[in-house]
């Protein structure tokens, strides 16, 4: 003889009101939370004009561009500097945490 299967008892799916019901309560829930604040966001430090900068040839020796290529990256707008008093480009330390220059960090 066959033994009788036993069915487990469902769980009843949920009607569409009582599902409604269930968004709007957590919806209250969140609306009755107390706001928080947003932290203030950091200030960024002021870059004095003095700031660490370096000749092309030092900035060539830190990474692995040439002094052409320095040359060239600063025209193209790639790297910040400024030129000095004599003419000479000094390069902007900040530089070298942009990504594609860090990553040619010797």
């Amino acid at each position: 003889m066959a033994k009788k299967e036993q069915k487990k008892p469902s769980k009843k799916p949920q009607t569409k009101g009582a599902a409604k019901a269930k968004k709007v309560d957590a919806k209250a829930k969140k609306a009755a939370a107390p706001a928080k604040k947003a932290a203030a966001p950091a200030k960024k430090a002021a870059t004095p004009k003095s700031a660490k900068a370096f000749s092309v040839p030092q900035f060539a020796e830190m990474t692995y561009l040439t002094e052409n290529g320095v040359m060239q990256w600063l025209q193209q707008g790639l790297l910040q500097g400024q030129q000095d008093a004599t003419g000479q480009w000094q390069v902007d330390a900040s530089n070298l945490e942009v990504p594609n220059v860090k990553r040619l960090v010797r």
